[in-house]
């Protein structure tokens, strides 16, 4: 199947190139790379919490259910 390179406009490239370049560029990025790739493993049907406390931990799954290991942010300022 034959795809064509999306159009772009001046601006969405930063003014740097001209329309032929942004389309060989878009065409070359679209023939030479996929889009993606997925390692997604079967999750057990193991461990399962109650409903309970599945709502309180935002999963069913034992397996899934890590600690948060976030950012607190307050205007700006953040801390471990």
């Amino acid at each position: 199947m034959q795809r064509s390179a999306p159009p772009f406009n001046h601006q969405m490239m930063g003014g740097c190139c001209s329309e032929k370049e942004q389309y060989d560029v878009a065409q070359t990025a679209e023939m030479n790379y996929k889009l993606a790739m997925v390692y997604s493993p079967y999750q057990e049907w193991q461990n399962i919490y109650n409903g309970e406390k599945a709502l309180e931990n935002g999963t069913i799954f034992a397996e899934l259910d890590k600690p948060f290991m976030g950012y607190k942010c307050n205007r700006g300022m953040c801390a471990l």
